[in-house]
């Protein structure tokens, strides 16, 4: 076989890099051309398992771009402490066993109102296994006593002698661009401002970590305080 001259051989390779760089690129776009858009409550299921946890960073993401405009991340982890260590580890267990029954839905145009039922693993009622939910104290159980924990888990599901609560609840979904996001109204929620009152002369300084948020009604969230003795004693 005749080789190939210098130039063809330079040009028959400069083809082969385009072909190895392009090809790839290609396949990605077409294979996000034949994605199925995410479903309103495949959306709702994710989110609810990560609140439920309390892996706060995780459901954020899950939030309508409005929403996190109103409410950037950092002020929301710190209305919200998250769960850490083996106490994270036991939540996103039970939030594994959380049953959501699709009851209806109003879809219109870009906005979806979900209705669901909910099956909960009841956390209070598992209080005296997890140690009132002490974080700290669950995250400093070793390693056999936090095996144990699980394994009593598994055995009150297995038994179907997990405590739950169930109930109906409705949310409101938006989509944006292939994907659907939870829409909390936060725009609509009341500014409020936290400060501290302190009596006159005194020797304890204070304020608020978080100076403002806003919440709607029947909104849950955590406001830290800074508290510093400026005596010796």
């Amino acid at each position: 076989m005749q080789e190939l001259p210098r130039s063809a051989k330079n040009f028959f390779l400069l083809l082969l890099t385009i072909a190895v760089l392009v090809l790839p690129a290609i396949y990605a776009i077409q294979t996000a051309g034949n994605r199925r858009p995410e479903q309103p409550i495949q959306t709702l299921s994710s989110y609810l398992h990560f609140l439920y946890a309390r892996d706060f960073r995780r459901a954020y993401r899950f939030i309508a771009t409005e929403d996190q405009r109103v409410k950037p991340l950092n002020d929301y982890l710190r209305e919200r402490p998250p769960f850490t260590g083996f106490t994270l580890e036991v939540a996103r267990k039970l939030a594994a066993l959380i049953e959501i029954r699709p009851l209806s839905e109003a879809p219109e145009q870009d906005l979806n109102r979900v209705k669901v039922n909910l099956k909960l693993p009841d956390a209070n009622a598992l209080s005296g296994l997890l140690r009132d939910w002490d974080e700290s104290r669950l995250n400093a159980l070793p390693a056999p006593e936090q095996k144990k924990i699980l394994a009593a888990i598994d055995e009150l599901h297995r038994q179907g002698k997990l405590p739950t609560i169930e109930g109906e609840e409705e949310f409101t979904l938006l989509r944006e661009d292939s994907q659907w996001r939870i829409s909390l109204d936060w725009g609509a929620g009341v500014r409020v401002s936290f400060t501290t009152v302190l009596p006159f002369e005194t020797v304890i300084f204070a304020e608020p970590v978080v100076k403002e948020t806003v919440a709607r009604p029947s909104d849950v969230f955590t406001i830290g305080f800074k508290v510093k003795n400026r005596t010796n004693r």
